[in-house]
């Protein structure tokens, strides 16, 4: 991806600070996640994991950067949605096929994840419209995880604003 020097950029500083602020409200909540962070190709720019956090979670917080940078839409998980998932997977569980299971997409690189566990917690990192890349969270919970992305992401929202239309 070439440098426009008047278009924002995703940087290792940028994704640092905005690990460090969703880090700071994971602890003010007790909690422990794990953060991927995705440039614009999907490639992965930054990672942390918290002490006691198990590693799928990092598995799955990269898997819905992933997801989110893929389809470049902001989604948000339902506790409606996840419950009837559940329900759902748990009765068809005993019942797939080989045939069908190797049907899932490709971007679900965590087994046993459906769509919606993949949604919450995953945001995308944009600026007018240009996307920079993703935050993924995981290990807290479906609706603490989103608010640690949105954390992350007006960390980023503030560092463009402190430097204007430079690269940060």
């Amino acid at each position: 991806m070439a440098f426009h020097p008047n278009r924002p950029t995703f940087t290792l500083a940028a994704a640092k600070a905005m690990a460090v602020a969703g880090e700071q409200y994971a602890r003010s909540h007790e909690a422990q996640v794990a953060i991927a962070l995705l440039d614009a190709a999907g490639d992965l720019l930054y990672f942390q994991r918290m002490e006691r956090v198990p590693p799928i979670s990092g598995d799955v917080a990269l898997a819905r950067a992933q997801y989110v940078l893929i389809h470049q839409q902001r989604a948000r998980l339902s506790q409606e949605v996840a419950t009837l998932e559940t329900a759902q997977t748990a009765q068809t569980a005993e019942t797939q096929t080989t045939h069908e299971m190797q049907e899932t997409p490709l971007y679900f690189p965590v087994v046993g994840l459906s769509q919606p566990q993949l949604l919450a917690g995953g945001r995308l990192l944009q600026i007018k419209r240009q996307v920079l890349g993703a935050i993924g969270v995981s290990g807290a919970g479906a609706e603490l995880d989103d608010r640690i992305a949105q954390v992350g992401i007006a960390a980023y929202a503030a560092i463009v604003k402190a430097n204007g239309s430079r690269a940060c």
